[in-house]
């Protein structure tokens, strides 16, 4: 079977073609300049899926598969640096978004926000890419005050459901937050639901379909003549 990129499925039964390497998948800069490479060279890669039909690697030209690991090994020390230097980044401009809009927020906690919302590959709030940087930091701060100083876990505990919960808490949770020198501005509709939003992806979900909503209401202004 072939994939829209060209590559071909094959099963962990099928012969190795000659001169070529199982790589495993895991190390995504060697798998992608391995496919990189290969195609390049118009050579095929074999995408190679276990009996579940799940991917488990790719088999290359194994000369490809020497050169890239090779380099792989020389940049190793540089890349690393580059990865941390990104991350302190992520770190950096999470906390100043806090700050600016929690300027009152004690340090201890501020670092104990951002250590958690944008830790790696957890799909936490910091490292989701569909909100912009100060509605991620507005809902770590809110997540990390409704577990760690209201009762919410308990009232879920003693099965609550969570909408209701939430609704329980919010005021302790919007004291707090002024506390912290959070000041609710006018006429921003996403201030009041904040720390009632079930998941990040039903927050993003809600905001394209209001988008959506808009539009339609547009074209049917213009279809009216309105």
């Amino acid at each position: 079977m072939s994939l829209p990129t060209g590559d071909t499925v094959v099963s962990i039964y099928t012969p190795l073609p000659r001169r070529y390497i199982f790589v495993p998948k895991g190390n995504a800069y060697i798998t992608g300049n391995c496919r990189k490479k290969t195609r390049g060279e118009g050579r095929k890669v074999y995408v190679v899926h276990n009996s579940k039909h799940q991917p488990m690697g790719i088999r290359v030209p194994y000369a490809i598969y020497e050169s890239v690991l090779e380099k792989h090994n020389e940049t190793q020390e540089s890349r690393a640096k580059a990865v941390e230097k990104k991350d302190n980044k992520v770190k950096a401009d999470f906390r100043a978004s806090i700050t600016s809009q929690f300027p009152e927020i004690p340090e201890g906690e501020l670092t104990r926000i951002v250590e958690h919302a944008t830790r790696k590959y957890s799909r936490r709030v910091g490292r989701t890419g569909t909100l912009d940087l100060a509605k991620k930091a507005q809902l770590a701060v809110r997540a990390h005050i409704r577990h760690l100083h209201t009762e919410y876990d308990k009232i879920l505990a003693d099965g609550a459901l969570r909408d209701d919960a939430r609704s329980r808490i919010y005021k302790k949770v919007e004291d707090v937050a002024m506390k912290w020198g959070w000041k609710s501005k006018p006429n921003r509709r996403s201030e009041i639901p904040l720390a009632d939003i079930p998941n990040i992806a039903a927050y993003a979900v809600r905001k394209r379909c209001d988008s959506d909503n808009r539009h339609v209401g547009k074209e049917n202004r213009k279809r009216r003549g309105g």
